[in-house]
């Protein structure tokens, strides 16, 4: 039987969404900087007093942090070039028979990265409003284009040159928010490989919110200083692939805000929230969920988890699940035993609840 475990470090805000590994070693601690490690291997600890106990037995006492940097397949940066599979225009215009104009820089059979001059507009807000629970429309069904190569979308690398595109085969990585216009994003329908959102400031981001398939890992980190409102965001996400052998499928971590809705999954190893300020956090419900790992530590403002009803259970690797729910001020513990109970009910479950609300 493997322990799953917490260990309190230093810290940056890292928010991935990733279904998550026991494998994958985690640290994190308030006030410094946290992140994911992605394929390294096992080595976790519990913080003060609490060895975690099998067999649905909760441990009792101490803090908890989950984290690590994270690193899924490289990283995403790609060099100024694009490759766009076949005759798809990204931001540009279409050369027929050829390849894309993106940014005004093409080449064929490489990597893609979303070229041209940024348009700093200030933050944006889709759909006029940053209140939770508020979402604007999506749009019309888009016309699929594709694009070929891992895309990075930064202050060199605007967002509106992936303007009507609904898939990309390879990485996504967005590492800035001011000046960032999200509605370009809102045809993106597949990844097909990891998403990375590492916004360097505060604001109001509903980011990807008609994505429904990503091949790799989601992983959203920040500072944990910002406040990153990402309500909408993923609201349509149904399936994350990523392995938690390689580490959490789907993380969020740092100063994210608002609410998280991942009500739609379908398929998912493992999903983190650690170190955040979001309010809200719902789950699937009645579906059939090959899972490993849920992890919801150090979220100061969390008062509602909601979902995880009728939902069936199976062990993505026939050993213990994994639960872990700590240091959550506002949540209910009564609820998380409850949870607790789904676990046990499916298999041999590690858990660790402690620090929550003194409601039970």
């Amino acid at each position: 039987m493997r322990a799953f475990s917490v260990l309190g470090v230093g810290f940056i805000g890292l928010v991935v969404f990733a279904c998550g590994s026991e494998d994958a070693a985690s640290v994190t601690a308030a006030g410094g900087k946290s992140g994911i490690p992605v394929g390294g291997t096992a080595g976790n600890t519990t913080a003060n007093g609490g060895s975690r106990v099998a067999t649905g037995t909760t441990s009792v006492g101490g803090t908890s942090s989950v984290g690590g940097t994270s690193s899924v397949g490289g990283t995403s940066s790609v060099g100024g070039t694009t490759s766009v599979g076949g005759t798809t225009s990204v931001g540009g215009t279409t050369s027929v028979g050829g390849t894309s104009s993106v940014g005004g820089t093409t080449s064929v059979g490489g990597t893609t990265s979303v070229g041209g001059t940024t348009s700093v507009g200030g933050t944006t807000s889709v759909g006029g409003t940053s209140n939770a629970g508020t979402c604007a429309p999506l749009p019309a069904a888009c016309v699929a284009k594709a694009v070929t190569g891992n895309v990075l979308i930064d202050a060199t690398h605007p967002a509106n040159a992936l303007q009507g595109v609904t898939q990309i085969n390879g990485d996504l990585s967005v590492s800035i928010l001011n000046g960032l216009d999200v509605s370009s994003l809102d045809c993106l329908q597949v990844v097909t490989g990891n998403v990375r959102f590492e916004p360097m400031s505060s604001g109001v981001a509903p980011i990807l919110r008609n994505l429904s398939s990503v091949g790799g890992h989601v992983m959203f980190t920040t500072e944990l200083t910002n406040n990153v409102n990402v309500s909408c965001s993923l609201s349509s996400l149904r399936s994350v692939s990523g392995s938690y052998t390689t580490g959490p499928a789907l993380i969020v971590i740092g100063g994210f805000s608002g609410e998280v809705n991942l009500s739609k999954l379908t398929t998912c190893e493992s999903i983190r929230l650690i170190d955040s300020q979001v309010t809200r956090l719902v789950l699937p419900s009645n579906v059939n969920l090959r899972f490993k790992e849920l992890a919801v530590d150090s979220n100061a403002l969390l008062s509602d988890l909601s979902g995880f009803e009728n939902v069936l259970l199976s062990s993505v690797d026939n050993t213990d699940f994994m639960f872990s729910a700590t240091v959550n001020p506002k949540l209910s513990t009564c609820r998380l035993l409850a949870i607790k109970k789904l676990f046990e009910a499916a298999g041999t479950t590690t858990a660790s609840i402690y620090n929550d609300a003194t409601d039970c």
